[in-house]
């Protein structure tokens, strides 16, 4: 009986470790079914971490539109594809209602290139109507440009030694092309203004009237002094831009200036 039990006992625990041993193979079976399922799905794989070399740097900004961007101007525009036509531009549209200003003159004689330019309030109550050219600034074009038939005009002696207002013109024609800057002999040519595509323009001009008593500078800059800070007279271009040989006026200043004529000259 002892024999049989012991063998009985002994078979039993060897069936019960065949069958430990056929679970563990089940289990290892199943967890390397998982394992590789798991491989081949990338999961539990440890990420790159980006280094110096590896790290992808953003992008670039264009240095053009950087330096834009911290001027507070807008991007230059981009230039169209090949094939493409440019947009065309609109002209400024023209300004409403009349426009007033201050244009500049040498009354005394001055030879540039050997021409007298020399045009004094005389010379235009001679002539009537000219052509008012010359004008070589890239603001004072741009003020050429804009005038229109009627806008009044400040006729003013410069760069003498009583420098004032001497009367009013008025604009007759509007800009056309300055035939100065073609001509080789005239002191204003500009051998970059080509006559397929004019650099500089002109407008025609017409003396009103010679005022009935000049303006000074120095009664201006008196007038200007005495004035209060919120007068236009202020701001007047004639002392904030005095190089510029065209520039536009306030209309309450125009008419400010030209009222100063009935009044006695002042003690300066």
């Amino acid at each position: 009986m002892a024999p049989s039990f012991l063998a009985a006992t002994a078979q039993s625990k060897g069936n019960a470790k065949r069958k430990l041993s056929d679970d563990v193979e089940h289990e290892q079976g199943d967890s390397a079914k998982v394992t590789t399922k798991r491989a081949r799905s990338g999961w539990g794989k440890k990420k790159d971490t980006p280094t110096a070399e590896t790290a992808v740097k953003p992008a670039k900004r264009s240095r053009k539109r950087a330096a834009s961007e911290e001027d507070g101007e807008e991007a230059e525009e981009e230039k169209p594809k090949a094939g493409k036509k440019a947009a065309k531009k609109e002209e400024p549209a023209k300004p409403v209602g009349k426009q007033f200003w201050l244009m500049k003159s040498e009354p005394d004689s001055r030879v540039v290139g050997g021409k007298d330019i020399k045009f004094s309030i005389d010379d235009f109550e001679k002539v009537g109507t000219t052509m008012w050219d010359g004008v070589r600034s890239l603001e004072g074009r741009k003020y050429i440009r804009s005038m229109q038939i009627g806008d009044q005009i400040l006729f003013y002696h410069s760069n003498c030694r009583n420098p004032g207002v001497a009367g009013i013109a008025e604009i007759v024609e509007e800009a056309t092309p300055d035939q100065t800057a073609f001509d080789k002999n005239h002191p204003y040519f500009d051998a970059k203004s080509d006559p397929e595509k004019p650099k500089w323009d002109a407008v025609r001009v017409k003396l009103i009237r010679r005022l009935d008593r000049y303006v000074s500078l120095a009664e201006l800059k008196k007038e200007r002094e005495e004035a209060e800070d919120d007068k236009p007279i202020k701001g007047m271009k004639l002392f904030t831009r005095p190089r510029l040989s065209v520039q536009p006026v306030d209309a309450e200043v125009f008419q400010y200036i030209v009222r100063l004529e009935t009044r006695p000259p002042p003690e300066l």
